[in-house]
């Protein structure tokens, strides 16, 4: 088995993440085609554009959460599966179910678990890594909240908690300041500031002004 300093010595070998001649379809529909670049050190990555333009569905490809019809993505010279577990994904809010019964904590805990397997809900360690997260977006007075409960802008922060909480190496983030009054856009970009110095954040936002205050 390798060790970590010749995992490390791996990842150094390889961009962080690529895409080459990355290609999808809707239908006979192209939405994007032949998307090629490499990020090969930590930063934040901004991808801006009208409705349409496909940045949702080159989250999506990079995650095989939407067939390819070409091309490839790695991440560290590596396919999705073998490093899955270092990866997080905070989707568009109105993708995912309000109504399922489950409270804040018991949504950020699914992040700290992640790398544990099936079934299995963690110790001491993932319940401080989980209160820590929700205390980072501001909400750790929320966790016995019911997630459905939260307002939209609260929703996202939720989800973006659980991502910390994973303790990824990589970010990929789908609009998570959509709904946040001013004092929260604040707490996130100053959160996005402290994680881009050490991984990767790509960023879909509407909000141009602060994509190009944040964006590498």
């Amino acid at each position: 088995m390798a060790g970590k300093n010749s995992t490390q010595e791996v990842h150094a070998a390889h961009p962080m993440l690529e895409w080459h001649d990355l290609t999808v379809a809707y239908g006979r529909r192209p939405v994007l085609w032949n998307v090629d670049f490499e990020i090969q050190d930590p930063c934040l990555f901004g991808i801006i554009g009208p409705n349409g333009a496909g940045k949702s569905t080159l989250l999506k490809a990079s995650l095989d959460l939407v067939r390819r019809a070409g091309g490839t993505v790695r991440f560290w010279g590596q396919k999705l599966a073998e490093v899955r577990s270092k990866i997080a994904y905070v989707p568009q809010r109105e993708t995912v179910d309000w109504d399922f019964p489950v409270s804040v904590m018991d949504v950020v805990r699914m992040g700290a678990t992640s790398r544990l397997g099936w079934f299995q809900r963690g110790g001491k360690r993932e319940r401080e890594l989980a209160r820590a997260s929700l205390d980072h977006v501001g909400l750790a007075d929320f966790a016995n909240r019911q997630i459905g409960k939260l307002s939209g802008g609260q929703q996202q922060r939720v989800f973006l908690a659980r991502a910390l909480a994973r303790e990824a190496e990589i970010y990929l983030l789908d609009e998570p300041m959509a709904g946040l009054d001013v004092s929260g856009t604040k707490k996130m970009i100053n959160l996005f500031k402290k994680i881009k110095a050490n991984a990767p954040i790509l960023l879909i936002e509407h909000d141009k002004d602060a994509v190009f205050a944040l964006a590498d």
